[in-house]
């Protein structure tokens, strides 16, 4: 993919917990679009205080699709967990036994559950940009703590991504980097920008054709369409119909919008 904003490492370490699960939703959002897959495969959950049992998102892709090797996912089962801060150090014993353990030396409920089903584990951690001698200690670390509870010979369906591994997958969909990026792209907004223009920002109630036309050009833009045009008559709100319709969730981090048509022969895009 041609990336049009650089996400900087030091954006993707200072995250929050609240915000890495949102970067986190964005990215994984994007993939299964990327994959052609349903958003119904992806489980995740803002609710930080609530207990997930060792994992805070989960992808469960059904049989049949190929997924692309440059995907975060593959086929099958992945559990994410999103571990943010400094203060978590993957590639240490203490954080990784404490992060797969509970009080008792058991796993966390669905870490197991994950582990059982044969799903692969991936521990995201947006605080450290990582060396590959800290991931491969980090992965060999989960992978013992596994065998010691009687999940011996796991290496291979383990995976530990941190800050630079996040910025790459963000930096693919430009609406996901903009939740990052400190360059906005100068020729084009991205969906939170265009939401706020002055023509855009008004209350917006459908009617039922209005409606029918935007789960159209979803449709088409969650399949397999190359070029969607819009026509009408200047003032019937051919624009806003557009722009209600990316506002969906799974289009959302693909969207850049540029005002006049004319101007995309002679941008960087």
């Amino acid at each position: 993919m041609n990336n049009l904003l650089d996400v900087p490492i030091a954006a993707v370490t200072a995250l929050t917990p609240e915000r890495s699960v949102v970067v986190m939703r964005a990215i994984l959002r994007a993939e299964c679009g990327y994959a052609k897959l349903s958003p119904t495969v992806l489980t995740i959950s803002s609710r930080l205080t609530i207990a997930d049992g060792g994992i805070d998102a989960e992808v469960n892709v059904p049989p049949g699709p190929t997924i692309q090797t440059d995907c975060i996912f593959q086929t099958g089962l992945t559990g994410f967990q999103i571990k943010s801060g400094t203060s978590f150090k993957p590639w240490t014993p203490s954080s990784i036994r404490g992060e797969l353990l509970d009080y008792r030396g058991n796993l966390y409920s669905e870490v197991e559950r994950l582990i059982r089903r044969g799903g692969r584990y991936t521990l995201l951690c947006t605080g450290h940009d990582m060396t590959p001698e800290q991931r491969n200690d980090s992965r060999q670390l989960i992978a013992v703590v596994l065998a010691e509870v009687g999940f011996g010979g796991y290496e291979k369906l383990i995976e530990v991504l941190g800050a630079s591994q996040v910025a790459e997958f963000a930096e693919r969909y430009p609406g996901t980097a903009s939740l990052l990026a400190v360059d906005p792209i100068q020729e084009a907004w991205v969906l939170e920008e265009w939401q706020r223009d002055a023509h855009m920002s008004n209350a917006f109630e459908t009617s039922p054709e209005q409606a029918q036309m935007i789960a159209h050009i979803r449709a088409g833009l969650q399949g397999e369409a190359k070029h969607i045009r819009v026509l009408g008559e200047p003032g019937l709100g051919k624009t806003r119909i557009v722009l209600e319709s990316v506002k969906d969730e799974n289009i959302a981090p693909y969207v850049l919008y540029i005002q006049h048509g004319s101007q995309f022969g002679q941008t960087r895009l």
